[in-house]
């Protein structure tokens, strides 16, 4: 009994013995090897060695992973544990070590702020990234430190030129567990620590509805595996198309699938694709306005209107990000056959929908309020105000009681009109798309009909009379984006009657000579035209003549169903009309959509009969 007893711990003497020296390094290094290979290249400018993905990370230091190297790492590990010990008394004290650097239920290290288990599989990929041979040492410096994942990212910390680290949540309290690093060991594990700590972007599970917004510091790598931009770029900013990591967001019910990039080891996807909206340099104003006004319109969401996902500032630019759609409006028209109509029975129906979600859309923006004072404490104050006091307060002509500010988009056009992919038929016939209204940077809330005349946008063709310069000053209001939209639906109705050939003569039938410019006349395509009144030569605006041709030349068309005869009537008598006062509103005209899409409940071939007036 006692020689069986010796022999068995000179057998675990000889185990132990043949994993040292050069055995226990290329361990390390293999494990090491394996955190190399999972690194994913990012598109981010500040990634040189790429990002870790948080499901590989987990994956590749699970307890058992752990617990191997550990246990096959030499001399180190030895030195820890007591020679006395039974191999299987060393199992034990290793797998615990894997246990307290993994977070699993064995651990016994606990937060105090949160109670729950810290976790260190971080701590331990950057050591291994660092390239320490002595790694399960400094890792073991980090625990009796308390230095977890939830730390990073360390702090940079310069007292009298010594360069250290410090954990975020005690910036001021030293580190032991670098007591013995040099700098350049320091610099390297500051670099690393970025590599495994790319963000996750997703809503809070608790507040499903509230917008995030991410700060992130500039040495953040991204985990975006590509992008490209779309379309051209803009006077504030561009749009990108951005393929983000799966592991690293949780939209995936908004991501686009579609020649994203895949694991070449399993062939499953490992991206989808979003919008990301960039604003250049100092816009800090313009993004919070507009990120404002997307937080009011989508309280409650809306089919119709463009969902802000998510937000995020990094290295001095603004980021706003959204689902990624599969073209414009415009290009949507100029893709389609150029000479040939789009006026199929489920054409129709679905240009009826998707107008009449538009509309829809419209009415719920015009709707989104938002109250002029700062809170109930102010109002409550104001009641108690006595009429004697308002009075000798405030300067005759201003109200200090609380107004409703009511939304206009402001740049209504058919680059602003997005469709995106409907596979499940949801929201449109067939699968054939949905229209959104996307781009609120021009957006204001004012009070109806007080907005002030703006700037005039890069393309002045859908803007309404009051907007214009040579009429003098004159307020806007929600009437503006009536008149727009009434030109995209004119528009649209000329795609659909006779393809982009179509569209495009209309489009030229519109040019002319602009008599009231400042400078040499140049073609202008508006759908109004100023000119100087016959009696006071004060100028005046009014409908073109060649819009009302070719409405006329529209009614005519044998391709114009019944359908299309009412869009157009209420295009001409309830949209593009110069008095805003006498334009319809959004309810109303949504209302008025809503009956055309359904008419063909009393007249089976509204849609598809095709009778020319």
């Amino acid at each position: 009994m006692y020689s069986n007893r010796r022999d068995s711990d000179k057998s675990e003497e000889s185990e132990e013995s043949e994993v040292t020296g050069s055995d226990a390094e290329s361990t390390t290094t293999s494990l090491r090897c394996h955190l190399y290979k999972a690194l994913i290249p990012s598109d981010s400018d500040v990634a040189t060695h790429g990002f870790m993905p948080r499901s590989q990370l987990e994956e590749l230091l699970k307890v058992d992973t752990v617990g191997h190297e550990l246990l096959t790492s030499g001399r180190s590990v030895r030195r820890r544990v007591q020679m006395a010990l039974t191999f299987r008394s060393r199992q034990t004290q290793v797998r615990m070590l894997a246990a307290r650097i993994c977070g699993s239920e064995d651990s016994d290290i606990f937060d105090p702020a949160t109670d729950r288990v810290m976790v260190f599989r971080k701590i331990l990929a950057i050591i291994l990234f660092c390239g320490h041979k002595n790694w399960e040492e400094r890792v073991q410096s980090f625990i009796d430190d308390r230095i977890s994942d939830a730390d990073l990212p360390l702090l940079i910390h310069t007292p009298s030129k010594r360069y250290e680290l410090r954990s975020k949540l005690k910036p001021k309290t030293r580190l032991k567990c670098f007591k013995s690093w040099e700098i350049d060991d320091r610099k390297r594990f500051e670099s690393w620590q970025w590599v495994v700590r790319s963000p996750y972007f997703g809503r809070d599970k608790n507040a499903p509805t509230k917008i995030p917004c991410y700060v992130l510091p500039n040495s953040t790598i991204l985990p975006v595996l590509s992008s490209e931009r779309v379309g051209r770029r803009g006077g504030s900013g561009e749009v990108k198309r951005v393929e983000i990591h799966s592991d690293h967001h949780g939209f995936q019910e908004f991501a686009v699938r579609a020649g994203e990039t895949t694991n070449k080891k399993t062939s499953k996807p490992t991206g989808g694709h979003f919008a990301v909206k960039t604003l250049y340099f100092n816009q800090r104003q313009r993004f919070e306005k507009e990120v404002g006004t997307l937080k009011a319109i989508n309280k409650m969401p809306h089919p119709h209107l463009i969902t802000l996902l998510m937000t995020y500032e990094y290295r001095e630019k603004f980021h706003l990000v959204f689902p990624l759609a599969e073209c414009d409006l415009l290009q949507y028209w100029e893709a389609g056959v150029k000479d040939q109509s789009h006026n199929d029975e489920l054409t129709c129906r679905w240009f009826a929908q998707q107008c009449h979600g538009l509309a829809s859309g419209l009415k719920q923006v015009h709707q989104s309020k938002r109250e002029t004072s700062a809170g109930f404490a102010e109002r409550a104050q104001l009641v108690r105000r006595s009429v004697y006091q308002i009075k000798n307060q405030v300067p005759e002509g201003e109200d200090p009681r609380p107004r409703m500010l009511v939304c206009q988009h402001g740049d209504l056009k058919p680059e602003n009109i997005l469709l995106f992919a409907d596979p499940d038929s949801t929201q449109s016939l067939r699968g054939k798309g949905v229209l959104k209204i996307t781009d609120f940077g021009e957006a204001e809330f004012a009070e109806d009909g007080a907005m002030a005349q703006k700037r005039l946008p890069t393309t002045p063709i859908y803007q309404a009379p009051e907007a214009s310069k040579a009429l003098g000053k004159r307020s806007m209001g929600t009437a503006y984006d009536i008149w727009s939209l009434g030109c995209v639906y004119l528009e649209f109705a000329a795609w659909c009657m006779g393809g982009w050939a179509y569209f495009d003569r209309f489009v030229s039938a519109r040019a002319e000579l602009d008599p009231l410019s400042a400078r040499t006349p140049v073609h202008s395509t508006p759908f109004f035209r100023i000119k100087p009144a016959e009696y006071t030569g004060e100028p005046v605006a009014e409908v073109k003549d060649s819009v009302y041709k070719f409405i006329d030349d529209m009614h005519s068309n044998p391709a114009c169903t019944r359908f299309f005869h009412d869009f157009l009537d209420i295009i001409q008598e309830g949209m593009l009309v110069i008095d805003p006062s006498r334009r319809i509103n959004s309810v109303d005209l949504e209302r008025r959509l809503d009956e055309l899409k359904s008419e063909d409940r009393f007249d089976p071939g509204y849609f598809w009969e095709h009778s020319a007036r």
